[in-house]
């Protein structure tokens, strides 16, 4: 992985798009709508940088959108920052009949009333293409999964790209768009490659789950690098209901939660690991921290295991399903 600074604040942001006006005509060419967007959800006193929050368009939660003055596919779509500078997005699904999926980098995000606009309704349009810094996973990001079909793409354009194996995960719905359903039965999973290593870096790791099975003696993995030997794995999973983040240089080191029933409730959960090679392993639920152990007796431990999966391998596999996954290194 790449040794790149990145500020890091603890688990996605589902945002709100709230109505706005639409005013004919911009200062940005020859787009004729445009739409001013706020965002809820953040409660946290830290003003995001660059930080990658989800649009999802249509005409019900966006006054005067219609996808008839779209282009096709939305190669028109644009956004732009409260100076009207233009910033970058990445369409995950589009959906002319219902709701589109957008990742948009927004340059600073605090209070309510910070603020972007969308602009459509350019018939000479192009779709951009925002690729390396200029994306939207810039700053970072080595690898993010949107779990929307059964060999799940990277979308930073790193190619980690991820492969169905076992009886190939099932696309299936999510809290917001798609989700990958795995089978206990056939030992599902995602083979993500090798291009991903640790080595001495810090690193972040999160991913959606969720659950129903209950079963005293199950294992279920969600993310993260196995091998032969037991050396150079960190990863979470779920095991007796309880929840772990790992971490295995020359030793396993664990931060975990109490024991627990409400984490395979049948609901949606969040899932961060926190990896500080000179400090902690920090293990965060749904935006709470909930276990930390030290790391930093391995803070020199060259972490280069191989293969990287998406709902680890085993025979106690449950049925689970899986959302938006990423890796963050600093």
């Amino acid at each position: 992985m790449r040794n790149t600074r990145v500020g890091w604040v603890c688990g996605w942001l589902t945002v709100a798009v709230l109505i706005a006006e639409i005013a004919l005509g911009s200062s940005f060419g020859g787009w004729l709508y445009k739409s001013k967007l706020t965002f809820s959800g953040y409660e946290g006193t830290e003003t995001l940088k660059n930080f990658p929050a989800l649009v999802v368009l249509s005409g019900d939660n966006i006054a005067g959108f219609d996808y008839a003055d779209c282009l096709e596919g939305g190669a028109d779509i644009r956004f732009t920052d409260s100076e009207d500078n233009e910033i970058p997005y990445e369409i995950e699904s589009w959906n002319s009949d219902g709701e589109s999926f957008l990742w948009v980098r927004v340059p600073e995000l605090a209070i309510a009333e910070d603020c972007i606009y969308l602009y459509w309704g350019s018939t000479g349009a192009e779709a951009p293409t925002y690729s390396g810094e200029e994306g939207v996973w810039a700053g970072g990001y080595e690898a993010v999964w949107h779990m929307n079909e059964s060999d799940p793409l990277d979308a930073t354009g790193n190619n980690n790209d991820g492969t169905g194996k076992g009886g190939v995960p099932v696309v299936t719905a999510g809290v917001v768009g798609k989700a990958l359903g795995f089978n206990s039965t056939s030992q599902d999973y995602v083979d993500c490659g090798n291009g991903l290593r640790m080595q001495k870096n810090d690193a972040t790791l999160s991913i959606w789950y969720k659950t129903a099975n209950s079963a005293a003696s199950s294992v279920m993995g969600f993310l993260g690098k196995s091998r032969a030997t037991s050396e150079q794995r960190y990863s979470m999973f779920i095991e007796n209901g309880i929840l772990y983040a790992m971490f295995h240089g020359s030793s396993s080191l664990l931060a975990k939660t109490a024991w627990s029933t409400a984490y395979y409730d049948n609901r949606w959960h969040q899932l961060v690991a926190s990896y500080k090679r000179d400090g902690n392993l920090e293990l965060y639920i749904d935006g709470e921290s909930k276990g930390t152990i030290s790391i930093s007796a391995q803070a020199n431990y060259d972490m280069n295991s191989s293969t990287l999966f998406l709902s680890v391998p085993t025979e106690t596999l449950q049925e689970r399903r899986l959302m938006p996954a990423s890796i963050i290194t600093a």
